[in-house]
């Protein structure tokens, strides 16, 4: 499906058994970051993911223009948004103060014009995740869905990993790669020890923040497992150069309590994770 003349999805899939009429019992969720807007539908009558949309912009008015298509015009039964925009810091609730939260955000991120400041509650960890909207976005959504909820990516990330893994004894790492940035995160159990966002621009570069990440925390790249989600562009090249140095290096899966439409085998598992678990952030 082409939007306007110069904007195309870059994955379109869509069950061909989805109707507008049947939105009022589906959850759309949404992924904003610095260059692309990624869309699933989760048709929570029947547990089931129906449809995921990927489409690549470069300012608000493609973006206006994306949500201006049929598809986002219908009033879905809730709509949930991650933002992967801009960075973020984590303050232990028992230190937050909400009239400091934009001195919090300045002290790790440096002062940001034109923003809405945002604070999540981050349960697992009893701490509050604090980010920055851009304002014209801020806007935009929610002249387009007046049920809308923000989250940040690393809100959503880290409470959807504690959940699958809370029961476990030993640690686990996860990265998820994005075309220019991963987060990485490390919990035991339902305890986050540690997550941090970096830039890079090649694969040696993930390489050294993960290792570098693993000698700080003193992990030993032995007998660590890492869990790598995201990367849809050479992840068997990354993959590679990661079990070099790292014994345990695995693709991260999909959940096996809600069902997927058959389109989604046109798309690897450990790809778009967020957007296709069932964990909703509060």
């Amino acid at each position: 499906m082409e939007i306007g003349n110069n904007i195309k999805p870059n994955i379109d899939l869509i069950d061909d058994a989805f109707q507008p009429n049947m939105v009022a019992d589906c959850r759309l969720n949404i992924l904003l970051t610095p260059r692309h807007f990624t869309a699933s539908i989760f048709d929570t009558y029947n547990n089931k993911y129906v449809g995921l949309q990927k489409i690549g912009f470069s300012n608000n008015l493609q973006l206006v223009e994306i949500l201006h298509q049929d598809l986002f015009q219908n009033k879905f039964g809730s709509v949930q948004a991650f933002t992967n925009q801009s960075t973020s810091t984590i303050v232990p609730s028992a230190l937050y103060e909400e009239k400091n939260k934009s001195q919090y955000l300045a002290f790790v991120n440096g002062k940001e014009d034109g923003i809405e400041i945002r604070t999540d509650n981050l349960n697992s960890a009893s701490a509050k995740v604090i980010y920055g909207v851009d304002s014209d976005i801020n806007n935009i959504f929610f002249k387009q869905f007046e049920n809308i909820k923000f989250n940040h990516f690393s809100t959503a990330f880290i409470e959807s990993l504690i959940q699958r893994h809370k029961n476990e004894e030993k640690l686990n790492c996860f990265a998820s790669i994005d075309s220019d940035s991963f987060h990485l995160v490390v919990i035991q159990g339902k305890n986050l020890l540690f997550i941090n966002r970096f830039d890079y621009t090649k694969n040696e570069d993930i390489l050294y923040f993960i290792l570098f990440a693993f000698e700080q925390l003193n992990l030993n790249p032995e007998t660590i497992s890492l869990q790598l989600f995201g990367a849809p562009n050479g992840i068997t090249e990354l993959h590679n150069t990661l079990l070099n140095y790292v014994r345990n290096v695995v693709l991260g899966k999909r959940l096996h309590s809600v069902d997927f439409s058959y389109v989604f085998n046109e798309i690897e598992d450990h790809e778009h994770f967020i957007l296709l678990n069932n964990y909703v952030c509060e």
